[in-house]
């Protein structure tokens, strides 16, 4: 049997046995009005307070949004500047902004990928590619995994006085759970 399955842009045609079970997924309803929809859940956040409440408890803060490289569609020409919109507008130099792309074993963004990935704002904000080889980026943290791993987290990330992330769901966000929990609340406040 022949399936067709997205492969980043394209579809791609595999053969599977006539016996596999195919599972598919179940198309949401697009967002009417993704800024209106971004704005109110940057502001009305489960589980924690809102970006402004926090943004309000500092004054010029270095913020470090973290995002998935582009083995990750996620949309971010759409995201990125109602955020960084948010963020000026409450206070936030933009040279105190930085982008980190969160690669994590992959090789650094190229340009046009960079372009591809955020639009105009590769030009407007600061930023760097996670590079976990690099020991002097990172920072060791002192308590280790259940299992004894020893976890390490980005330097920029660790440091900034607000972090937040934007990921799809994906194994990557049980990984970072897991080092959450290693770190206890030392990471300062964060959204996610």
């Amino acid at each position: 049997m022949i399936v067709s399955i997205r492969y980043g842009k394209e579809l791609l045609e595999v053969e599977v046995p006539e016996e596999a079970a195919i599972i598919e997924g179940v198309a949401a309803d697009p967002v009417t009005d993704p800024e209106s929809t971004l704005l109110e859940l940057i502001d009305n956040p489960l589980g924690s307070p809102s970006l402004k409440d926090i943004l309000a408890r500092h004054d010029k803060p270095a913020v470090c949004v973290a995002v998935s490289d582009k083995t990750r569609p996620v949309p971010y020409r759409a995201i990125l500047p109602t955020l960084l919109g948010y963020l000026r507008r409450h206070g936030v130099p933009k040279e105190n902004i930085t982008i980190l792309i969160a690669t994590g074993m992959h090789r650094a963004s190229t340009e046009d990928e960079r372009r591809e990935m955020f639009g105009d704002i590769v030009e407007e904000y600061k930023i760097v590619d996670h590079d976990a080889r690099d020991e002097s980026a990172m920072i060791p943290l002192p308590e280790r995994t259940k299992s004894g791993t020893a976890v390490s987290v980005n330097r920029l990330f660790f440091e900034s006085d607000i972090n937040s992330s934007f990921y799809p769901s994906s194994p990557a966000r049980l990984a970072r759970a897991a080092a959450r929990m290693a770190m206890g609340t030392r990471l300062g406040e964060q959204l996610t």
